[in-house]
């Protein structure tokens, strides 16, 4: 709230408001405490909710504005190790579609972004704790580069699109999920036994 005063203070007015809170505890989930799971949920989704709340009245009182939030791939899927993030996404997704409708009758633009792997300090602090069966789900993804991601959100909310999934992987993702989710399934299910059966055969190996 009070960095929404300060900004309103120097600047008179906020046209668009951009929610970008994103951490991972990326393990199994035997061996997550509990804070991280409080934690992650604190930062992700709270504080999407916060810093949207914090502009609001503004918005509201113009009648005019845009809201972009960033969510992920897991915030419509989840995986192997994701166990205290991935819901933290659905969650703002849900936020958001409530949003949407709260906003219509104050003119207020709602955009959600959902991002694959981005090459953030983010990404390569998870990937410290990441277990084996996750980088194989995973397996060669290409990671997108920052500045791509903000172009395609900030297109989105230019046109005031509700969904934005940068990246031709991350559409094609998205639309099977949707429409196919049996075979999504099936297919990082598919990646993580195949990883677990080589670990078995290792182990049996004299």
């Amino acid at each position: 709230r009070r960095a929404a005063a300060e900004t309103l203070a120097a600047f008179g007015r906020c046209d668009v408001v951009i929610a970008n809170a994103g951490i991972a505890h990326c393990m199994r989930i035997i061996d997550a405490d509990d804070a991280a799971f409080e934690h992650t949920m604190r930062v992700n989704y709270l504080g999407t909710v916060h810093t949207i709340r914090a502009f609001l009245p503004h918005l509201f009182e113009r009648r005019s504005g845009h809201i972009g939030i960033v969510s992920s791939l897991l915030g419509f899927m989840g995986t192997f190790g994701y166990t205290a993030y991935a819901p933290t996404k659905f969650a703002q997704v849900g936020f958001a579609e409530c949003l949407r409708q709260e906003c219509l009758e104050k003119n207020v633009s709602v955009t959600l972004c959902y991002p694959p792997d981005t090459d953030t300090p983010q990404l390569a602090a998870e990937n410290v704790t990441k277990p084996a069966e996750t980088k194989a789900i995973s397996g060669n993804v290409k990671t997108l580069p920052p500045e791509a991601v903000a172009e395609a959100l900030l297109t989105g909310i230019a046109r005031k699109k509700l969904n934005v999934v940068p990246g031709s992987m991350g559409k094609f993702t998205h639309f099977m999920k949707r429409h196919m989710p049996f075979l999504v399934n099936w297919v990082i299910d598919s990646d993580l036994k195949k990883y677990q059966r080589g670990q078995a055969s290792a182990t049996k190996r004299p």
